[in-house]
């Protein structure tokens, strides 16, 4: 009888696909396996935007440092992290948050291509209300003080 070849896991699965689409755009920095616990993955991706018209400047491509935990994806979402140096870091963080809320909605399915179809299609949206967020984060709301006329 032959043995059969192990199964190839879903973080296997996602990183070749993604190769195959990104090729030199996605950089793998390591695969740790598990055993039955399952493997994690951790990757570099620069991803440029699709719109021409893209209003911000993020020297080209967006970039991500993109996790895929021990878990990932029946039990966890996969982790993006925006690199970009030239992008203020609450800038970075309020897109990653985003990005966190839309992978969380998404645990128990195959999630990277789906949540780099989010980001690509809905940049532009991603980084005003980004740039809303931390500009009102920097304002003092106007609260009146004079309650007498209430």
């Amino acid at each position: 009888m032959q043995e059969s070849a192990p199964a190839e896991s879903e973080v296997e699965k996602e990183l070749a696909l993604l190769s195959r689409r990104w090729g030199k755009n996605i950089e793998v920095l390591g695969v740790q396996y598990e055993g039955d616990v399952g493997n994690a993955a951790c990757f570099k991706l620069n991803m440029p935007p699709s719109d021409p018209d893209f209003p911000h400047d993020i020297g080209g491509f967006l970039r991500m440092t993109i996790t895929l935990p021990v878990g990932y994806p029946l039990t966890k979402a996969c982790e993006v992290i925006i690199t970009n140096e030239n992008l203020n870091q609450q800038v970075r963080g309020a897109l990653g948050k985003a990005i966190a809320a839309e992978a969380a909605a998404l645990v128990g399915k195959i999630m990277v291509r789906e949540i780099l179809k989010f980001i690509d299609n809905n940049l532009v949206m991603l980084f005003d209300c980004a740039l809303e967020v931390i500009g009102g984060a920097a304002r003092t709301p106007k609260v009146p003080t004079d309650f007498s006329n209430a």
